[in-house]
């Protein structure tokens, strides 16, 4: 693509005996060239990448602190429990009343169905609030082109991602009108905020599947959902090569 052209090429596009950066840059402004856009842009993201790469870090390390303690109850959970109460009960939501250990033993086969051994999926099954948890998500291979997978396990919906899916690793797009100057914690907030779209989209998508109580509409979703994954890859292996 034009944009991973001028992304190898820009000390060169940058170049020119005798004169400035700057004045390059004007020139190609004022000239209307194509490039000047893209040049612009790819200088914004590696003016920040190395205090994205940070802020990315730091917000592992947080999570992961969160997941060791348990956390709270999250968005995309309140709102499950906030549907139910609108009246809007799923199938999901059939089971909430299911005997303890019937649910904690569900959530634990829900976890090795993602990719966990027993351990751990234990584990993860004790750790505090899990018995407030609608959503459950995790990341492995998927085959075929889905971008993500659904199963229900009693009262929880457990999402898998792809991670071999090239939207994976192309999730977090270029954001508008970045300021030329961004500090720690507007870089860490901003990230967060890109992380808890994703949920709530990934979510919500999972709710509707659990909602629909004929099989045929079922199946529709469905095969949106493949339908929908197998054209975002293509799109995005056709921007990206």
């Amino acid at each position: 693509t034009r944009f991973s052209h001028v992304a190898k090429n820009l000390d060169v596009i940058l170049h020119e005996p005798g004169k400035t950066e700057l004045q390059i840059l004007k020139e190609l402004e004022e000239d209307d060239d194509p490039d000047y856009l893209l040049v612009k842009i790819i200088k914004t993201v590696n003016k920040k990448h190395g205090l994205m790469i940070k802020a990315i870090r730091k917000m592992r390390e947080n999570k992961g602190r969160e997941n060791r303690r348990g956390g709270g109850v999250s968005k995309q959970d309140k709102a499950a429990h906030q549907r139910k109460k609108q009246g809007y009960e799923s199938k999901t939501d059939k089971h909430d009343d299911d005997p303890p250990e019937q649910l904690r033993q569900a959530t634990i086969d829900g976890y090795m169905d993602m990719g966990y051994d027993e351990k751990i999926a234990i584990e993860m099954a004790d750790r505090p609030n899990n018995a407030e948890k609608k959503y459950v998500f995790g990341r492995g291979p998927i085959s075929g082109t889905q971008f993500f997978d659904i199963t229900r396990h009693k009262n929880k919906l457990f999402i898998k991602i792809n991670d071999n899916h090239a939207a994976y690793k192309n999730l977090i797009d270029l954001v508008q009108d970045l300021p030329e100057e961004i500090d720690l914690e507007t870089a860490k907030e901003l990230l967060n905020r890109i992380y808890d779209g994703l949920v709530l989209l990934l979510s919500s998508w999972a709710r509707l599947e659990d909602e629909t109580d004929v099989q045929e509409q079922v199946q529709l979703i469905q095969n949106i959902r493949i339908d929908w994954g197998r054209m975002l890859q293509d799109y995005l292996k056709q921007n990206t090569e």
